[in-house]
């Protein structure tokens, strides 16, 4: 199998005294260095996230070269292998057709690839280099973000033979213990800082392993000539076969910039689930003088406009007093007009929540259901922007269609509570779950964190002729906990007050009513009686 690899002058030494003397028989290493874009070579420092552009720049050119033909593996050099892997990788193709390390926290690992040069994972790779640099990401959060969507070709993760010390989750020192796998097969020095640090840690795990860490360089017998065929056949290839351009997908969704503040506190390509650990735990530390505010978007076109009103009138009636937590979205299809109804009611609710007006884009000569779309795809999209711009202060919204009904007085703590929960196990939707058409999926009335828009791009398209909470199922059913907070009636009609007082118990929310019990229930029982 060839192993592809490039390295700068500060990655000279790992790859000198560790990658290429270790390198079984079975992996034909192909190496190239690049240009010191770095002064040390220490990640995230000045010049790394070029490198980073390099390494997959030269991924690409390994995959063309290669297109269509037998697997090949494509490594960092701060690695050392104790075993060929060369027969476990290929039994492991049978169902995908990339492999990569597992990284723990961090996701899928780019340090060690292993890869069918497939068109699809051209097209992938292609993908990832487009998405870092327009959003300036390095490699492994741009691969760990498309991996989640429709551009991703099958793909795994290996097991912990394929070993980092970072499957732990914690940052390595020298001094601390290490503790590899009794099968270790590769193990790659991430999760520590500086080249001197993972000379210590390549050191530290040879050592474990009955090894000695001063021991010569030294060639595999029988690899040299092979390496120099395929260095000269490489170099022909790339001499008369010029890169293709960056893959412009024609039917893949478009991949919005993302730059969230808590990506800089971690320095391993933290995942989604990371960031949300960190978020909540600095709001559960300010929760008390700083409530975390949540964005309330009320979706509505002419034909339910008067329901939707009396809903956010409703809202505004059963707190009593003005709270600061709230943004209440006024989502109307571009299609109706802003009247003076609706003027009133943003003024009425005023009192209670701060208050955004929003026009949701509408593509008229959709059908039903495909037309229910736009609305929520324009507004989770212009929430998600405004949290990230800084121009709404909400990370989380609320998304309410005018068949909504508040099933309790603290209802909106109570959900707010739920979606805390929701966070803290790496989810972002909290949403009542539905079966329709032997399907799982997650009813649109739900709580979504901000990233989920940027992260997820599969999100932003939805066929015409289909419901798109049903379409696009299988992700939310992914980003979703279990909770029962909202509450889904479809269809529902003439609930009784014994009804709406025992839903209270579990939810406070209830969704798809098609008559107005459930509200005459909340105005009696929620405001009137707190009124007293």
């Amino acid at each position: 199998m060839l192993i592809f690899c490039c390295y700068s002058e500060t990655h000279r030494e790992m790859f000198d005294r560790h990658f290429k003397p270790s390198l079984p028989p079975g992996m034909v290493p192909v190496a190239r260095e690049l240009s010191q874009e770095s002064a040390s070579g220490i990640f995230q420092s000045e010049g790394f996230q070029t490198t980073c552009v390099h390494k997959i720049d030269y991924l690409l050119k390994a995959l063309e070269a290669n297109l269509n033909g037998n697997p090949l593996s494509f490594s960092d050099v701060d690695l050392r292998f104790y075993g060929d892997p060369t027969k476990d990788l290929h039994r492991r193709f049978t169902d995908a057709e990339m492999l990569f390390q597992d990284d723990g926290p961090g996701g899928a690992c780019t340090g060690f690839v292993a890869m069918c040069p497939t068109p699809r994972v051209l097209a992938f790779w292609r993908n990832v280099a487009k998405l870092m640099r327009e959003t300036d990401q390095m490699d492994q959060d741009a691969a760990n973000r498309l991996l989640l969507t429709h551009v991703a070709p099958p793909w795994g993760l290996l097991p912990a033979c394929y070993w980092t010390v970072g499957q732990t989750g914690h940052e390595w020192k020298p001094g601390d213990p290490v503790n590899p796998p009794s099968d270790l097969l590769v193990h790659h020095a991430n999760w520590t800082r500086g080249v001197s640090n993972k000379l210590a840690l390549l050191a530290a795990v040879l050592e474990k392993t009955g090894g000695n860490p001063e021991a010569p360089k030294i060639d595999v017998p029988g690899v040299v000539d092979a390496r120099e065929k395929v260095n000269q056949a490489i170099k022909n290839i790339n001499a008369h076969r010029p890169v293709r351009a960056s893959l412009a997908v024609s039917d893949a969704p478009p991949v919005r910039t993302f730059a969230p503040p808590a990506v800089e506190r971690y320095p391993f390509g933290a995942t989604h689930a990371r960031r949300l650990l960190d978020e909540q735990n600095r709001q559960c530390q300010q929760a008390e003088h700083e409530p975390d505010p949540i964005a309330i978007v009320l979706s509505f076109w002419h034909g339910d406009q008067d329901r939707a009103m009396a809903l956010a009138r409703l809202m505004a009636d059963i707190e009593p007093r003005r709270r600061e937590d709230v943004f209440l979205v006024f989502a109307r299809q571009r299609t109706t007009p802003m009247d003076p109804d609706i003027w009133r009611t943003m003024l009425y609710c005023g009192r209670k929540f701060s208050f955004v007006p929003f026009e949701a884009t509408v593509d008229e000569r959709k059908p039903y259901p495909g037309i229910a779309f736009d609305p929520w795809a324009s507004a989770m999209a212009w929430t998600s922007d405004a949290y990230y711009d800084g121009t709404l202060p909400c990370e989380n919204t609320l998304f309410l269609e005018a068949d909504a009904c508040p099933l309790s007085a603290d209802w909106i703590d109570r959900i707010k509570a739920a979606h805390a929960e929701t966070l803290l196990l790496g989810k972002r939707v909290t949403g009542p779950r539905m079966r329709f058409g032997g399907h799982d999926h997650i009813n649109g009335t739900m709580v979504v964190h901000a990233s989920l828009w940027p992260d997820r791009p599969s999100l932003h398209r939805c066929p015409d002729r289909l419901a798109w909470d049903v379409f696009h199922g299988h992700v939310l059913i992914q980003e979703a906990s279990a909770s029962q907070i909202i509450r889904n009636e479809y269809g529902g009609t003439d609930l009784t007050a014994a009804m709406f007082l025992s839903m209270a118990k579990e939810s406070a929310l209830l969704v798809s009513m098609k008559d107005r019990s459930a509200f005459g229930h909340a105005e009696s029982l929620l405001v009137h009686r707190r009124a007293r």
